[in-house]
């Protein structure tokens, strides 16, 4: 495999990778209002994240916040 190869899958590994974490993100505000964290033994949702994504407190947070905050908007697709 060539240098050009292996930087090429390094970048499509990474893009996928953060589109994976970004679908990841919006699924927690779903996962807290079932508070399936708490069914499948987490202690909280942070713990969750962390466990299954690596996800931060600090973008778990932001995610809740900007649930919150978008409540009751109609979804645009």
């Amino acid at each position: 495999m060539s240098d050009k190869e292996l930087y090429g899958l390094c970048k499509c590994y990474g893009i996928e990778s953060l589109q994976a974490k970004r679908r990841f993100l919006l699924l927690l505000p779903e996962v807290d209002r079932r508070m399936l964290y708490k069914k499948r033994g987490f202690g909280s949702l942070d713990e969750f994240a962390a466990r299954l994504c690596g996800v931060r407190h600090e973008q778990v947070s932001e995610v809740l916040r900007l649930d919150e905050k978008f409540k009751g908007l109609p979804v645009l697709y």
